[in-house]
C-alpha cells in the first residue's frame, strides 16, 4: 500500500514524466460519438458548469474540484489516477508548489510535535510551513527534510 507522501510523489512524477497522460478532449470526442451525444448534453448529464467542464477537458482548469474530475473520469471510463495525472500535468508551477508545500506540511506534522516544539521556543506560533522547514533544515544541517526520516525511527 502506498502512503500519502509516496502517492503524491507518484502522481507528480507520473504527471511530469509523460506517463499515464491522456488526451481528454480526444477521449470525450470518441465517447460523444459512441453514445451519440452532444457536448451540451454531456455537460447537462454530468451536471457540471459548462466553463468548468471545458477548462478540465482542455487542460486549463486551475483548481478543478475532485467531484467534477471524478464525474468526468466516470463518464470517460478513465481510471481516476490517470485523469488526476493528466490534470496535474497541466497545472502551473504555483499550483504544483502548493501541492509540494502540503506534502512538506504533512511530513513536518507527522515527524515533529509542533505544539511541544512551539512551547519550548523551537518554533513560533506564527511560523508558516516554509519557516518550519528551514528551521528543521538548519537545526539538523540537512539539504532536504526527508533526510530526517532516514535518520530517526520515532517522531521528535
Amino acid at each position: 500500500m502506498i502512503n500519502e507522501t509516496s502517492y503524491i510523489q507518484h502522481l507528480l512524477t507520473a504527471a511530469f514524466s509523460g506517463e499515464e497522460i491522456i488526451n481528454l478532449k480526444e477521449l470525450l470526442d470518441k465517447k460523444m460519438l459512441e453514445y451519440d451525444l452532444s457536448k451540451t448534453k454531456v455537460i447537462s448529464l454530468l451536471d457540471i458548469d459548462k466553463n468548468t467542464f471545458n477548462d478540465i477537458i482542455n487542460g486549463n482548469a486551475k483548481q478543478p474540484t475532485l467531484i467534477n474530475v471524478i464525474k468526468i473520469a466516470e463518464f470517460l471510463e478513465v481510471d481516476h489516477n490517470k485523469i488526476i495525472n493528466t490534470i496535474i500535468s497541466n497545472q502551473n508551477s504555483e499550483n504544483i508548489g502548493s501541492i509540494e508545500k502540503a506534502r512538506n506540511a504533512s511530513f513536518i506534522a507527522k515527524n515533529f510535535d509542533i505544539k511541544k516544539l512551539t512551547k519550548i521556543g523551537f518554533f513560533q506560533e506564527s511560523d508558516g510551513i516554509d519557516f518550519l522547514i528551514n528551521r528543521v533544515l538548519g537545526f539538523f544541517d540537512y539539504n532536504s527534510i526527508y533526510e530526517y526520516e532516514t535518520q530517526l525511527a520515532i517522531p521528535l
